[in-house]
């Protein structure tokens, strides 16, 4: 089989474990037909069957905002990285690399960006664009303090070609969850915000932006609209300039 074929089926297979990582509480050595076979997991040597209540969440949805409302991290904010290889001390070591700041920061961008298109008439307005490059730059390279890394899994696949079942590869997803304290990130973002409003270079750009950072306190940093407003940044205050 190709290489380009087995990248293929290692997509597809991600898609399907997390339904049966979804799919049941308990984690069953083997399986039949071409589903993914489960060889291994964490814990496993010490008689561990229940997979962490964090990874089934997100197996089950894929979206941080079911996570944050399980009572456990109601008062934090959670990102969590995966990533598979062939190697499990590839991948366990992969585990002790993410770049958080990377991963918040991208978060960061990715909400206001949302909140800056539903609130800029047309997407290539220039200062629009120069307040997302802005945003982009400074929430990606800051240092976010009192993050922790509170939980890390991984699992051992066996994926099946479709085509025919004789065929297959082992593969290990890995996935670790970081938290922070909601009230932790929002000063940190507001902080950061008054560095962009720093950087505006005139009084409309100032005024455009602060109206688009006041949209993005009342949203909070949750990717879908659907989390609480209570758990947004609404009540961190920072400094506008008229």
């Amino acid at each position: 089989m190709n290489k380009n074929k087995f990248l293929l089926l290692g997509a597809i297979a991600i898609t399907l474990s997390l339904m049966v990582l979804a799919g049941c509480e308990s984690l069953k050595i083997g399986s039949t037909g071409r589903d993914p076979l489960i060889l291994d997991h964490a814990g496993r040597d010490l008689g561990v069957t229940e997979k962490p209540r964090w990874v089934q969440v997100w197996a089950t949805s894929r979206n941080i905002i079911n996570l944050e409302a399980e009572r456990e991290y109601r008062d934090s904010y959670c990102f969590v990285a995966e990533d598979s290889g062939s190697n499990l001390k590839a991948v366990q070591a992969w585990l002790n690399t993410v770049q958080i700041n990377d991963i918040i920061g991208a978060r960061i961008s990715t909400r206001v960006g949302s909140t800056a298109e539903a609130n800029v008439s047309t997407a290539d307005n220039a200062e629009y664009s120069n307040f997302l490059n802005n945003v982009m730059t400074v929430t990606r390279d800051a240092t976010y303090t009192n993050v922790i890394k509170t939980s890390d899994y991984w699992i051992k696949w066996r994926i099946y070609d479709p085509d025919d079942v004789t065929k297959s590869k082992d593969e290990y997803t890995a996935y670790v969850l970081y938290t922070i304290a909601k009230k932790d990130l929002n000063t940190q973002v507001a902080n950061q915000f008054q560095q962009i409003l720093n950087n505006a270079n005139t009084k409309e750009e100032r005024q455009m932006w602060t109206g688009l950072i006041q949209a993005v306190l009342e949203r909070g940093l949750g990717v879908e609209a659907k989390q609480p407003a209570s758990a947004g940044l609404d009540s961190v205050n920072i400094t506008v300039f008229n």
